[in-house]
């Protein structure tokens, strides 16, 4: 996939370096930002297990109050029909209680808005993210001072070859690991490859009906693990998916997808059929607020380092409010329930899985005072309740953020 992300740079390279003058919209935000966050159930653990709470060292410990600096910066350029978004940042962490935590960590995405014609277009991207081990997810990965790495590359296409038709096609590569804050080995690897398809007809209103073809391979490697006895696993996800956008009104839209999986596991060579899908409803009810809800089921890769796949059903309601020109509050609520396979000992997932259940809320008040200065804070709950695994917590944060634009 990165050949093929370089070849298709230089083959285009042409439509990059023509002369050619500056848009007017082009931007360069360099920005510095200070964010304060409280936990008050950092290592997400049950408030009422004092055991464990014990060996983490003790109630105290359980809260913290994290300051994150941050310094980034904002690239948007247009050239010649070429769009290209440059987004890049480092963040460190200093943890009031827990110090054994603080680290420091990077991230950055290269998006190229590619256009050869008016009817031939796409995007090539590319991002990396570093950040600790989540405790929600990877407790004991995190317990360790454990690093997640997560690289992704893309390429997409479109072709209109009608005034209502058009084809495209989408390829991506995702690699995640967990890496050693001592030795900077990787373990728990999960190389993700996606190839996609898509028809779709565009009328004059941009409704749209289509169909997508796509097949996604996952392999997990455990070959750092010592406790598991398989060395890797791999899945195929073979998918045709019926996909609709309609705009009602220019307050209302529409959006849904069905559509038959196919899950391959190659431990035990069986296939399983799913029925997935995902419907949305955008309502703006006034030029000031806006309302959304989506209800979703789906299968996919799972963040937690013990589980390889995971069987989402959910809903997600949120709104936002514009009160000023200068400032919005933004809130959503979700509930979904996971049926996750613990493959990782060779268990595909209808024999050997179990529930999960979680709660999310969150609100958020956005000000802007000046073009150069920003404000946020934001309150979010989690709830998380499972069959297995004795992972049931509850959490609160609480966080404010002062940004600076240049």
């Amino acid at each position: 996939m990165k050949t093929l992300v370089i070849a298709f740079i230089l083959v285009n390279l042409f439509s990059l370096i023509k002369p050619t003058h500056a848009s007017s919209g082009n931007q360069f935000s360099p920005y510095v930002s200070l964010l304060s966050i409280y936990d008050d159930n950092f290592f997400r653990v049950d408030k009422q297990d004092l055991a464990t709470i014990g060996m983490l060292g003790g109630e105290e410990k359980l809260s913290d109050t994290v300051l994150v600096y941050i310094a980034g910066l904002n690239v948007d350029l247009n050239l010649f029909r070429q769009n290209l978004i440059i987004n890049a940042e480092l963040n460190k962490y200093k943890f009031v209680k827990n110090v054994d935590f603080n680290n420091d960590n990077a991230q950055y995405s290269v998006s190229w808005g590619w256009a050869l014609t008016n009817r031939l277009y796409g995007n090539l991207m590319h991002s990396y993210e570093e950040n600790l081990a989540s405790f929600e997810n990877n407790q004991s990965l995190a317990l360790g001072g454990n690093k997640q790495i997560k690289e992704i590359s893309g390429l997409s296409g479109n072709w209109k070859f009608l005034q209502n038709f058009a084809i495209g096609f989408e390829c991506s590569e995702t690699d995640s690991a967990f890496q050693d804050s001592i030795t900077n080995t990787k373990s728990n690897i999960i190389f993700d490859n996606k190839k996609e398809v898509k028809f779709e007809y565009v009328d004059r209103k941009y409704n749209k009906i289509g169909i997508k073809l796509s097949k996604k391979v996952i392999k997990n490697s455990f070959e750092n693990n010592i406790t598991a006895f398989l060395t890797s696993i791999e899945n195929t996800i073979e998918q045709i998916v019926f996909t609709t956008d309609l705009n009602f009104s220019n307050k209302s839209k529409f959006a849904g997808q069905i559509g038959k999986e196919i899950l391959k596991d190659d431990f035990d060579a069986t296939s399983s059929h799913y029925w997935n899908g995902k419907v949305s409803y955008l309502w703006s009810i006034s030029d000031s607020f806006q309302l959304e809800s989506q209800v979703y089921r789906e299968i996919q890769r799972s963040d937690n380092n013990l589980i390889n796949l995971e069987q989402i059903e959910g809903v997600n309601v949120s709104f936002n409010w514009l009160l000023t020109s200068k400032s919005y509050i933004k809130s959503s609520f979700e509930f979904d329930k996971r049926l996750r396979s613990n493959q990782r000992f060779g268990n595909n997932l209808l024999n050997d899985s179990f529930d999960e259940l979680n709660r999310l809320a969150n609100f958020s008040y956005f000000f802007e005072p000046s073009r150069f200065i920003s404000v946020n804070a934001s309150y979010e709950y989690l709830a998380r309740d499972t069959s297995k695994l004795n992972r049931n917590f509850n959490s609160k944060m609480l966080s404010i953020s002062i940004t600076i634009k240049g």
